[in-house]
């Protein structure tokens, strides 16, 4: 085998083993957990990174038993994403006692920093939208899901 060959075989392998291990290195398994801390973290950051398809995982939503009723509700909350706030940083207050908010959900106070909405016709104010909120979560079979609060019901 000439010297180029082997050179050429040899920076094929490595580039080769390289994308191998990038790729293993950000395919985690991204799903919840039964540490409520620890999922709230993990949800907050995937929306902080713009991974709306990752956040579905942790929706209580995703968990619809009836497929019809699943889909259509995937549906919407990827398309109600568009001209969202986008999140630039959280950070938890306080995670309130297992089942003491409505419904029985659990609280989790949060302080988010994001991105005025994008609204036609409105004109915000310079710099980040600086709030707090409580965020509902449920645990369903052992793992903690995010409940969408809206005006008369959760989702």
């Amino acid at each position: 085998m000439s010297k180029f060959k082997l050179k050429t075989l040899s920076v094929s392998l490595s580039l080769l083993c390289f994308l191998f291990v990038a790729s293993c290195s950000y395919n985690v398994n991204i799903e919840p957990s039964d540490d409520l801390a620890e999922t709230v973290k993990v949800f907050y950051d995937l929306k902080k990174q713009g991974r709306f398809f990752d956040t579905w995982l942790f929706e209580r939503m995703s968990t619809y038993e009836d497929e019809k009723t699943r889909e259509s509700a995937k549906e919407r909350y990827f398309t109600n994403q568009g001209g969202k706030m986008q999140i630039k940083g959280y950070e938890i207050i306080e995670i309130g006692k297992e089942g003491s908010a409505i419904e029985g959900l659990t609280p989790v106070r949060m302080k988010i920093s994001s991105t005025w909405p994008n609204l036609m016709g409105f004109t915000f104010p310079k710099g980040d939208n600086a709030f707090e909120l409580e965020d509902l979560w449920q645990k369903i079979n052992g793992k903690w899901y995010h409940v969408i609060r809206g005006m008369d019901r959760t989702w």
